[in-house]
């Protein structure tokens, strides 16, 4: 199914016209910058409306853009613990 949304949207965004431009408005309505990038990520749904504050300002944005920044930057500078002698974790069955 993406794969045949994909070949839609480029079909879409080659082509122009009515669809494109609907697009393009629907994107601006949510105060977005209308590269293709993110007339793309709209038109597959990765865009989601997020609550900010409690008095309902909503941002636009593609969450998962947010959790790989959030994991990249979480994981920088972390190493890794590698057991070197594994039997002296284990017990023995016997």
């Amino acid at each position: 199914m993406s794969k045949d949304k994909k070949l839609q949207f480029n079909v879409i965004w080659a082509k122009g016209g009515k669809s494109k431009d609907s697009l393009l408005q629907k994107v601006a309505n949510k105060k977005l910058e209308t590269t293709e990038k993110i007339c793309f990520e709209y038109y597959m749904g990765w865009i989601k409306a997020h609550v900010v504050s409690k008095y309902g300002h909503v941002e636009h944005k593609n969450p998962y853009w947010e959790l790989n920044r959030k994991k990249n930057h979480v994981r920088q500078g972390k190493k890794q613990f590698k057991r070197q002698d594994k039997s002296k974790y284990t017990k023995s069955r016997r």
